[in-house]
């Protein structure tokens, strides 16, 4: 049996390359644009619109590689898949309902934060 050598070309590295490029550029240009505090960097300030950051969050949350194995899954297996959208929908709802109206109005950026606090105030009320 013969191997198949997958090899890119040139156009490949280009893309590559030009993507890598760009993603540098944009750091490069958002260090010397004045974001000075960690909040202005990780946080946006906190005034940015809520449709960059559902694009943020979704394109973080979807990639190509889950695209690519989602599709091949559900050809090769059928459409159970499709019950981890229960899944994720319940934990879009929880965060949605329950975690973002506690952990937004505190100023935290992460729900380690708020776990921390909680974990400092109950050490303090037991003592």
């Amino acid at each position: 049996m013969e191997e198949s050598k997958v090899i890119f070309s040139v156009l490949d590295y280009i893309i590559f390359f030009s993507l890598i490029l760009i993603s540098f550029l944009i750091g490069i240009f958002s260090s010397f644009k004045g974001n000075k505090s960690p909040e202005e960097f990780l946080m946006g300030n906190r005034s940015l619109k809520p449709l960059p950051v559902a694009m943020s969050l979704l394109s973080s949350f979807i990639s190509v590689v889950n695209l690519v194995g989602s599709t091949t899954e559900v050809y090769l297996h059928g459409t159970q898949l499709f019950m981890a959208t229960i899944g994720c929908l319940i934990g879009i709802l929880n965060s949605l309902f329950i975690v973002i109206p506690v952990i937004y109005p505190l100023k935290l950026t992460s729900i380690h934060e708020h776990c921390i606090l909680l974990l400092f105030s109950y050490s303090h009320e037991s003592r």
